[in-house]
């Protein structure tokens, strides 16, 4: 577990520094957010797991996770959107696939723009987003309420496209062991402006 998270921490660094070089070096390309440029939609693809304790970092305790999201920029630093986020998980415990479908709503946070004096589109954008949704536990058959949070990294393509690298999870209580459950994913993928 400490590797994987030194792993994260050090991606982080290293990508952060990468792209505040290069957006020194290009600080007269402008991407302003116009009035056509408020919506949003993205589409990624990752791997989660069931838990974060030692014993929870096994080949057998990883899925695949798709992630659908539509939004739009209320303001300059935030953005409201709506989210889907599946298909299953598995757990150490069994060999079971455990279907879901997750819908979200969520604030979002340009924390970049936040602390900025400037407020203008960048190179590379730290996105925090949080909120609450709905979890549907299909072997369960039942809905519960879940939270959702995360911080994404999102690096600018195109004026209209961009690259997110996310790292995010789904907190609440009785996912699927009667406590208190965490699903931690980590995604990468396409966000489109219109």
């Amino acid at each position: 577990m400490k590797t994987f998270l030194t792993s994260i921490a050090l991606i982080f660094f290293i990508v952060s520094n990468c792209t505040s070089l290069c957006a020194q070096s290009n600080s007269d390309i402008k991407l302003d957010r116009s009035e056509g440029n408020k919506w949003f939609a993205s589409f990624s693809y990752g791997v989660q797991m069931s838990g974060i304790k030692s014993e929870d970092f096994v080949s057998s305790n990883y899925s695949p996770v798709y992630k659908l999201s539509f939004g739009k920029w209320i303001t300059k630093d935030v953005a409201l959107r709506v989210g889907y986020q599946g298909r299953y998980f598995r757990t150490i415990a069994d060999e079971i696939r455990y279907t879901y479908d997750f819908y979200s709503i969520e604030g979002v946070l340009d924390i970049r723009n936040f602390f900025s004096k400037e407020k203008r589109d960048r190179i590379y954008m730290i996105l925090l987003h949080a909120g609450p949704g709905l979890f549907y536990h299909k072997v369960y058959d039942r809905i519960n309420v879940h939270g959702n949070m995360g911080i994404s990294n999102v690096f600018t393509m195109s004026k209209r496209i961009k690259l997110v690298f996310d790292i995010s999870t789904i907190i609440g209580w009785d996912i699927y062991q009667g406590d208190q459950d965490i699903l931690p994913n980590t995604s990468l993928g396409i966000l489109y402006k219109f």
